[in-house]
């Protein structure tokens, strides 16, 4: 069983790079929280059953699903924390292309090379302010809050031992690519 799961489980953390084999911290907000709560059910539940083999796929910002692309078309001005160091959020995001092309890899994949836990993103964080000038906007800076993380990155070295690289998801103009070709327009 695939189980969609977040990175938002690994927000209770300062580390820039995200591992699987990583110990959680509690996480920041109500939406990781409840992930990590699944999880642990999810994990419960499979165990209990002896032909139930569970894979949790920590998934990162799907490109065209979260809040920037909400905002984002061209002329639009969206707003971005800066940080301290001067930059933007950093995030790790998958495009819906590459989604669809580990989703069929994973589901026709022998069980026994299946991890427990596997991270689903590019390999690299993109800068969110770069994919709302390729996607025709602009900037709008604001001081980040306290609260705010800089950058969230998912380590995808076992994903793409096991899938092969997602080029959709690691570049900004290619994700831009991705969603303008697979969005749904309202």
């Amino acid at each position: 069983m695939l189980l969609s799961s977040s990175a938002a489980v690994y927000t209770g953390t300062e580390a820039e790079s995200h591992a699987e084999a990583e110990a959680l911290m509690p996480p920041r907000g109500a939406y990781g929280q409840a992930k990590l709560a699944m999880e642990q059910m999810a994990r419960q539940w499979a165990r209990g059953r002896a032909t139930s083999r569970l894979t949790l796929l920590r998934m990162a910002n799907v490109i065209g699903a979260d809040s920037l692309f909400a905002n984002l078309r061209p002329g639009a001005e969206v707003q971005l924390d800066r940080f301290a160091s001067g930059g933007g959020p950093k995030r790790s995001y998958l495009a819906v292309d590459d989604f669809a092309h580990v989703i069929e890899h994973l589901a026709t994949c022998a069980d026994a090379a299946l991890p427990e836990v596997l991270n689903v993103a590019g390999e690299k964080a993109l800068a969110m302010s770069e994919l709302v000038e390729r996607g025709g906007g602009s900037v709008a800076w604001r001081t980040a809050p306290p609260t705010a993380l800089e950058r969230v990155e998912l380590d995808t070295t076992l994903l793409k031992s096991l899938v092969g690289s997602l080029p959709a998801s690691s570049d900004p103009t290619r994700a831009i690519e991705s969603w303008q070709r697979t969005r749904v327009q309202a």
